[in-house]
């Protein structure tokens, strides 16, 4: 068939047409005068066309074009609210454009069976085209591709969409340039460098009232990585917020399980920051918060917390005003982290080597050393070496060890549980003299490797856990050293 060269289409339209599948059935929705679905036919790109509008005056100028151009018997004119007077079988693809981005998302919503992965949607937003990236993502669609154009003066995005109910929540910058990248061009540029500019115009304007907005800050920072995006720099980040990092470890190692004594949770900084750089750590010392504020790190994610009594007076010097004073955040997982059947004592009983590892409802972990029974300086050696401890006290019971239970930090009051566990020996981090005495009479090797080393190894742990969930944020573990006992 002989496409009439009079009819053409401009940049935007063409590139809806670029988007559409060989020989397919198109619905185009909100279509006006009909010149892209009529384009589509007459060219043989489509079979047939449903040209669809809300209103009968584009309509009228649709039948216009149709009549013009004799492709009555390929393209139907159709009175229709969205896609509400479209059949599912009428359309393999589906073309939104020249509306809001709300709009098309209201479009989709309403009609529930377009929810196939048969559909092919070419999507082509007016304005808020981030609104309508939000809904796409978080209602099971996929950006396959995206490509920008120019058209009386503006730039323009279009889409090419899927459905395979993959939801995907928080895209975060993601929702401001898609899969756009100025690789693909001026146009792509462009419309980068725009999203950059209103969004740094609108945080500076934030900031400006409220110079603490969590708000303003983050959208000066999308900003500012979409404006160098756009000038050949990194490819932004979807920066996770303090929040969102909280939610992570609570799904883990909940908050509401720590112990009423303690004081863990989000306890400096602002929930909704955004998270740039993250430095994990046992304690948070002023030196800890110094190497934060070097490593440009804006949160902290320690296991003790740095707030822990009632606090009657705030000093300079205090890790806790530095933080403050620096604007860094601070998430501190406590004892949800010891009881975490992820926690403290499973990493112990891990670094250890133990087998057939389990945890006790007070957080108490249990196992098997792997191989032949132990005697009690042979495990105490072990607990050195696999715990990188530079002496550890124990007393020599005299029995072989296969069974070994595990509490770290202050828990050597719990050695009448570790022998209920059918433990012959226990490592912990702090017991008192008391404790040793009655081990003994239980005949219960105790092995007390300190405080630091043996809560040290869940610093490792979260912070793979962390870099596992949150792929593009930098996760980096102290090299302050806070354990000052020495040993001669």
């Amino acid at each position: 068939m002989i496409m009439d060269k009079s009819l053409h289409l401009d940049n935007r339209l063409s590139l809806c047409a670029d988007f559409v599948r060989k020989g397919v059935k198109v619905a185009d929705i909100g279509t006006d005068h009909a010149y892209l679905p009529v384009w589509l036919c007459k060219s043989s790109t489509a079979v047939q066309a449903v040209a669809a509008d809300i209103n009968p005056k584009p309509l009228q100028r649709g039948k216009e074009t149709v009549v013009k151009y004799n492709a009555e018997n390929m393209v139907q004119l159709r009175l229709s609210n969205g896609l509400e007077n479209i059949q599912p079988d009428e359309a393999d693809d589906i073309i939104i454009a020249g509306m809001g981005g709300e709009l098309i998302s209201g479009i989709l919503n309403a009609a529930p069976w377009v929810k196939n992965s048969r559909y092919h949607f070419i999507l082509q937003p007016m304005t808020k085209a981030e609104a309508l990236r939000e809904y796409l993502y978080e209602n099971g669609f996929e950006i396959e591709a995206e490509k920008a154009t120019e058209a009386e003066g503006k730039i323009y995005s279009v889409m090419s969409v899927y459905y395979t109910g993959n939801k995907k929540h928080n895209i975060g910058i993601l929702k401001y340039y898609g899969r756009l990248s100025p690789k693909d061009g001026d146009c792509a540029k462009s419309y980068i460098a725009k999203a950059g500019t209103a969004l740094l115009k609108k945080g500076r304007g934030i900031l400006t009232s409220n110079c603490f907005s969590s708000d303003g800050k983050k959208y000066e920072d999308y900003g500012n990585q979409l404006t160098e995006y756009a000038e050949g720099g990194a490819v932004p980040k979807n920066k996770p917020t303090v929040q969102e990092i909280y939610s992570f470890i609570d799904s883990f190692a909940p908050f509401d399980t720590a112990l009423d004594y303690d004081n863990a949770g989000i306890l400096v900084g602002d929930s909704n920051g955004l998270v740039q750089r993250v430095l994990v750590a046992l304690d948070i010392t002023p030196e800890v918060v110094a190497e934060a504020a070097k490593l440009k790190a804006n949160l902290i994610v320690s296991h003790h917390p740095v707030i822990f009594k009632p606090v009657r007076q705030v000093k300079n010097t205090d890790a806790a005003y530095m933080l403050a004073q620096k604007d860094i955040n601070a998430i501190c997982a406590h004892t949800n982290l010891d009881l975490s059947p992820k926690g403290v004592n499973i990493c112990m009983a891990n670094a250890l080597g133990l087998k057939d590892v389990t945890l006790d409802s007070e957080g108490i972990a249990v196992g098997n050393i792997d191989g032949k029974a132990l005697s009690s300086r042979q495990l105490a050696q072990l607990v050195k070496e696999k715990l990188h401890c530079t002496g550890v006290r124990f007393t020599d019971i005299k029995n072989k060890i296969k069974r070994v239970a595990v509490g770290g930090g202050a828990c050597g009051e719990y050695i009448y549980l570790a022998r209920e566990l059918g433990a012959e020996a226990f490592v912990t981090g702090e017991i008192k003299h008391n404790y040793i005495l009655e081990s003994h009479s239980i005949n219960l090797t105790v092995i007390d490797a300190g405080h630091y080393r043996t809560e040290d190894v869940v610093v490792d742990f979260l912070v793979k856990e962390l870099s596992a969930k949150f792929k593009d944020t930098e996760f980096i573990k102290s090299k302050v050293f806070t354990d000052y006992i020495d040993y001669i």
